[in-house]
C-alpha cells in the first residue's frame, strides 16, 4: 500500500465508542473540553504534542482513554479497534482532522495521526497518566 493509499480518508464505519466533535472555538479562547461532555471519566494527564510536517504519532493505551484536541494544522487520522470484546472488533476507519477538532480515543484503539500540513498541534488528555499506562505502542511526535 502506497503511503498515499495508506492516509487518504474513506468514508468510515464507526468503530464503538469513538466520538468526534468540532470545537466552538471563540476569538479569545477555545474551550477543549467541559465536565457537561461526559468524554473522560477521571483525569489522569495532559500533554502538547506537536508533530512536524510528515510525521505520524501512533499510540494504543490498554485502560486509558484520550480526548485529542487539534489545535493548530491538519491530519489524517486512522483508527484500529483491537479490543476482543468490542461490537467492532477488527474494524478500521480513517478521518480527516483540521483544526478545532477533538476526538475520543477509547482505551483499546489504536490511534495514530500523520502530519498532513506545515505542523500539527495536538493537546491529548488521559484517563491515566503515562506511568500507570505505558501504551502498548507509541512513537513519533514532540511532546512539551
Amino acid at each position: 500500500m502506497s503511503r498515499s493509499e495508506r492516509w487518504a480518508p474513506g468514508t468510515p464505519d464507526r468503530i464503538h465508542d469513538v466520538v468526534i466533535h468540532p470545537i466552538e472555538a471563540k476569538a479569545d479562547r477555545t474551550p477543549i473540553l467541559r465536565r457537561d461532555d461526559h468524554l473522560l471519566r477521571r483525569f489522569g494527564a495532559a500533554e502538547i504534542l506537536r508533530l512536524r510536517p510528515g510525521e505520524t504519532f501512533s499510540c494504543l493505551r490498554r485502560i486509558a482513554d484520550e480526548v485529542w484536541a487539534v489545535l493548530e494544522g491538519e491530519g489524517a487520522l486512522r483508527l484500529e479497534d483491537c479490543r476482543t470484546d468490542s461490537p467492532t472488533t477488527g474494524l478500521s476507519e480513517t478521518h480527516r482532522l483540521p483544526a478545532s477538532t477533538r476526538i475520543l480515543v477509547p482505551f483499546g484503539v489504536r490511534a495514530e495521526i500523520h502530519a498532513d500540513g506545515p505542523s500539527l498541534t495536538i493537546c491529548r488528555l488521559m484517563t491515566h497518566d503515562l506511568t500507570e499506562d505505558p501504551p502498548a505502542s507509541t512513537n513519533g511526535g514532540s511532546v512539551g
